[in-house]
C-alpha cells in the first residue's frame, strides 16, 4: 500500500512545481507588458513549499490589482 503511494505523491510534487514554474513564467512575461512596473521575485527552492506557494500567490494577486487598474480605471 505505501508503495503504491508514492509514485502518485511524486508525480503530484512534480505536477506542483511545473505549474509554479508556469506561474513565474506568466507572472515574467506579463510584467514586462505592463504600463506600471512590476518587479517579480523568484522564491527560493530553499524555502519550504507553503512559503514558496504563499509568495507566487501574493504575487499573482498584485499583477491581477495592476492589470485591472490599468484595464478598466473606472471600476
Amino acid at each position: 500500500m505505501y508503495i503504491n503511494g508514492v509514485p502518485f505523491c511524486a508525480v503530484h510534487l512534480s505536477t506542483y512545481f511545473s505549474l509554479q514554474d508556469l506561474v513565474l513564467r506568466f507572472l515574467k512575461r506579463a510584467a514586462v507588458n505592463l504600463q506600471q512596473s512590476f518587479k517579480v521575485v523568484v522564491p527560493s527552492r530553499k524555502l519550504p513549499l507553503s512559503d514558496r506557494r504563499r509568495i507566487l500567490a501574493k504575487q499573482l494577486g498584485d499583477f491581477v490589482h495592476i492589470y485591472n487598474k490599468v484595464r478598466f480605471p473606472n471600476f
